[in-house]
């Protein structure tokens, strides 16, 4: 029997938040995937000296954070999701980043 299949669009830190979430919920349960047009994730660390003087951009590749928790990166840009392709017990759940 196949698994069913979460996918976690976009990989910023909510995304991401959000892949590590599901994984803890679900574990191998599920085939867990992300779907981002980006193949690094980009970050500044935050701290009261980052207000007067710039801190270093650091990264780490997306494909093997999602390695990590056992899901599949897929670099690509999800433009819709169309009702129908949900499962029937399925559900969506988004957040705007506009």
């Amino acid at each position: 029997m196949t698994k069913p299949v979460v996918c976690v669009v976009g990989a910023g830190t909510a995304g991401l938040e959000g892949l590590l979430a599901v994984h803890e919920q679900l574990g191998d349960s599920i085939d867990l995937r992300v779907i981002a047009p980006e193949r690094e994730f980009r970050y500044r660390a935050m701290s009261a000296d980052s207000l007067f003087r710039p801190t270093h951009e650091r990264g780490a590749p997306i494909s093997e954070i999602a390695a990590e928790v056992g899901a599949t990166c897929v670099c690509e840009r999800v433009v819709a999701v169309h009702e129908g392709s949900l499962p029937q017990h399925g559900y969506l759940r988004s957040r705007n980043s506009a």
